[in-house]
Parts: structure tokens; C-alpha cells; sequence
């Protein structure tokens, strides 16, 4: 217990200074947490409403989203911005949390979990609610297999026996989690979408018995609803199911067993509105009304680190998040960018760095992700720079892409040279969770360049 507190008061004046000297998107306080108390997760009081976010994708975008949300409801909310889902993050994001004297000071936390980690971390957060977006295909070294990940969500959540589990009923994959818990399910009905067929295989063959699944309906990859012709296991059914989704009007309606109710939605993106479904279910399980939830969701809008607009007149220019290594949520983009009208050009920044580190994983997850979907008449063309940009030149010519659409470079700095603007009407800066920084300094580069014409 002296260990603990002597932990607490050391990590919460660390976390004081850097409040006030202008470091607070900082993990230190937490790593300082964690190395003067190892078990300082378990030990540290919670608030009364502690809801937890893990998955493969939208892990940050739902958490920013939720937070969001209680504090429009005027709820005092500990939370990383940022995206920190390691237990330095966590630990960080709880000691905001609590007094000097291990008392809640505030209403909620939004805790992201990372979801290798789940099966350790859950377990010491104790959450209310556990959002799980979905499990699907990421880094090859890191998670290796979308079943690895299955089993350590699994183990967490196991040992959460008072927890509520949100699950997508549309992702054969994390909607089987939680056999002895109380779930939720959110999904979306068929809208008739045209869906690119993929090289990504997230859901390859029934789980109970290995038989081949066959699809009612995808809405992208292996989302959708499914059935097992062999031995009948099927999707699970939606508590909250989105029915008529309007993108143009940026609305959706959401059938659940008290009527069908009208919510805002925050973008234009299949995949964001599946945000949105997991954030109606957790509040309405909370106990909010749809008019109040829908009101507050008019009032939240996506992480600039994940997306972000910037119109320049003729040209609107986004900055978009397509993670690197991960190759169901780069082929989510890219086949979001195949179908999105517009006139285009691509930057792609999907390099990995950490720190100094030049190192980047592997290239194999090149010949996995489906950049032939980028072989669209309105995409105009194609800029890579970085340390594997031969290795991308390489893919694309495999896919099929013209050499007079491509531009190659090592130097990512002379990205702005090579961009054009005779008959484009958007360009998508598309960038790694590592290279947000170095895609706005490269966005800000082309604005320049183009303000200046």
C-alpha cells in the first residue's frame, strides 16, 4: 500500500508539471505510475462510469467520440485524445482520475485498450461497458493473426463478469466474444452497397466447423451477415440496427425494440457509420434517450488525427488516416477512395517510424492490401515517397496502375513538387498513425504551393 501511494503523489506531481509546462499529450506520468507500482491499474479507484474501447480499427475515433459525448452531458471525463491504449496511456488517463488521496474527482473515463493487451489490461480496469469495434487482419509481427487477437479479447473479458459487451453483429469475428457475459449488438441492414471483392481474408471459414461461410450481404471485407451452409451457425442479431442510411443527407435511421429513430451522421464512410451504431448502443444501454443522443452526435465530429478537410477554393484537401502494416484498414480506405466521385490525386505516407527508428515492419502486407482497388478512373494520381517507395512502386505496377499515374520518390519532402492541379478537384493525404505530423507539414506545403498559384 506505501508503495502505491508513494506511486500516486510522485506520478500525480509529474503530471501536474507537465500540465502546466505545456507536455499534458504525455505517457510519462503513467510509465512513472507503472515503474514506481507495478500493479498501480488495479490498485487505483475508478470512476463511476469507466467504459472501455478495444478492437482492430476505430478504437480512437470511437473513444474521442464517447468522451465527446459526456462532455456535452456535462460529465468531467479523464481521457487520452490521443490514442494511448498502452498501460502507460491507461494508467496516465486514470491518475487524471483520481485525488491525491485516491479518490474519484472525476464522472467518467474513457479508457482505449490495446488489443493484444486486452486479456491483461481489461481485467485491471474493471470497465462498466467494453466496446469492441471489430477483429480483422493488422500487423503481421505484432498480431499475427486475427484468431490471436479473438482469444486475448476473450480472456479479458472473461474475467469482467459484471461488464456490458457492445459488439458489432456485422463482424463474424469479435460478435462471438464474451460467451458468459451480457452483450449488446449494434449492426447495419443490407443497403444493396456495390462491394469490391479483396484480397484481405478476415473471416476465411466457419469457426465451429471449418466449412466455407457464405454471405447474405458484405457492407465491406468480411462485414456483413453470414451464414454457415454446414453446420448453421450464422450472425448474430442486432439489437440496434441501422436501416436507411443517407450519406448525402448525412443521416441514418436506427431500429431497436422501443420504435426507429432518426441520428446525424458524423461522415460520409460505411466504416464511421459503424462508429456511430456502437456509440447509439452504449448509450442507449446507458439509459439515454435517442433525442438526446442524436443531439449530441450534431455536436461531435471525427479526430483531425484520423480525418481532417481543408478547402482551398477549387480543391478541397484532406488529410486521412490508412495505417500502415494494417491491411484491412488501409483497403477500407482505398476502396472508400475508388468509390468516392470526385477527381483525385493520392499521397501516400504509410511508412512506419517510432522515434528515430528508420525500421518499418514488412513489405508483405503490400501483396495482401488491395491496392488494385486504386485503379479508378478518377484517380488521377499516385505519389509515394518514403523509405519503401520502391517496394510500393513495385505493388503498384502489380496492380495494374499506369506507369504515367505513379510517382515514386525517396525524399518525401519533394512530395509538393510533384503535385498537380489541372482538373483535380481533392487530394487525399493518406498517412500512418506514426505520420500524422509529417502528413500535416507536407499538407501545409501543398496549400502553400496552391494558394500561391
Amino acid at each position: 500500500m506505501l508503495r502505491f501511494i508513494i506511486s500516486l503523489w510522485a506520478s500525480k506531481l509529474c503530471l501536474f508539471l507537465f500540465k502546466h509546462t505545456g507536455r499534458e499529450r504525455d505517457d510519462r506520468p503513467g510509465i512513472l505510475a507503472l515503474r514506481l507500482c507495478p500493479d498501480f491499474l488495479d490498485r487505483v479507484k475508478k470512476p463511476q462510469l469507466v467504459v472501455a474501447v478495444t478492437g482492430t480499427n476505430g478504437k480512437t475515433t470511437i473513444s474521442n467520440l464517447v468522451s465527446n459525448i459526456l462532455n456535452l452531458e456535462g460529465k468531467k471525463v479523464a481521457y487520452n485524445t490521443w490514442g494511448a491504449n498502452y498501460k502507460a496511456g491507461q494508467a496516465r488517463c486514470l491518475l487524471d482520475a483520481v485525488s491525491i488521496f485516491n479518490r474519484p474527482t472525476k464522472d467518467a473515463a474513457v479508457v482505449e485498450v490495446d488489443e493484444l493487451l486486452s486479456y491483461k489490461t481489461l481485467p485491471w480496469i474493471q470497465p462498466n461497458y467494453v466496446i469492441v469495434t471489430n477483429i480483422c487482419r493488422d500487423s503481421i509481427r505484432r498480431n499475427a493473426h486475427q484468431d490471436l487477437i479473438f482469444s486475448r479479447i476473450n480472456e479479458g473479458v472473461s474475467k469482467l463478469p459484471n461488464a456490458t459487451l457492445i459488439l458489432n453483429a456485422d463482424d463474424p469475428n469479435s460478435s462471438f466474444l464474451g460467451e458468459n457475459n451480457n452483450k449488446r449488438f449494434f449492426a447495419i441492414a443490407d443497403q444493396h452497397a456495390d462491394v469490391f471483392e479483396t484480397n484481405v481474408s478476415d473471416f476465411p471459414v466457419c469457426p465451429k466447423c471449418g466449412t466455407i461461410p457464405v454471405f447474405n450481404y458484405r457492407h465491406y471485407r468480411a462485414i456483413g451477415n453470414f451464414y454457415c451452409p454446414h453446420c448453421g451457425l450464422k450472425s448474430k442479431t442486432g439489437d440496434f440496427i441501422g436501416t436507411k442510411l443517407d450519406f448525402d443527407k448525412r443521416e441514418m435511421f436506427v431500429k431497436e425494440k422501443d420504435g426507429e429513430f432518426k441520428y446525424p451522421l458524423v461522415s460520409d464512410t460505411i466504416f464511421n457509420a459503424f462508429n456511430i451504431m456502437a456509440i447509439i448502443t452504449l448509450f442507449r444501454t446507458i439509459g439515454y434517450s435517442p433525442e438526446v443522443i442524436a443531439e449530441h452526435i450534431k455536436h461531435i465530429k471525427l479526430p483531425e488525427n484520423r480525418v481532417a478537410c481543408e478547402d482551398l477554393g477549387k480543391i478541397k484537401m484532406y488529410t486521412f488516416s490508412a495505417k500502415g502494416q494494417n491491411v484491412s484498414a488501409a483497403s477500407t480506405v482505398f476502396e472508400y477512395l475508388a468509390k468516392e466521385p470526385s477527381k483525385k490525386e493520392l499521397i501516400l505516407l504509410l511508412d512506419e517510424h517510432y522515434g528515430d527508428d528508420p525500421n518499418i515492419e514488412t513489405i508483405t502486407w503490400l501483396y495482401e492490401t488491395d491496392f488494385e482497388y486504386l485503379k479508378n478512373e478518377n484517380i488521377k494520381k499516385i505519389i509515394v515517397a518514403g523509405q519503401r517507395y520502391l517496394d510500393y512502386k513495385l505493388r503498384l505496377r502489380l496492380a495494374g496502375i499506369p506507369v504515367e499515374k505513379t510517382v515514386c520518390v525517396f525524399d518525401e519532402q519533394t512530395i509538393p513538387d510533384y503535385v498537380s492541379t489541372d482538373g483535380i478537384e481533392s487530394i487525399y493525404v493518406l498517412h500512418d498513425v506514426t505520420t500524422v505530423l509529417r502528413a500535416k507539414k507536407i499538407k501545409d506545403k501543398i496549400k502553400e504551393k496552391i494558394t500561391n498559384q
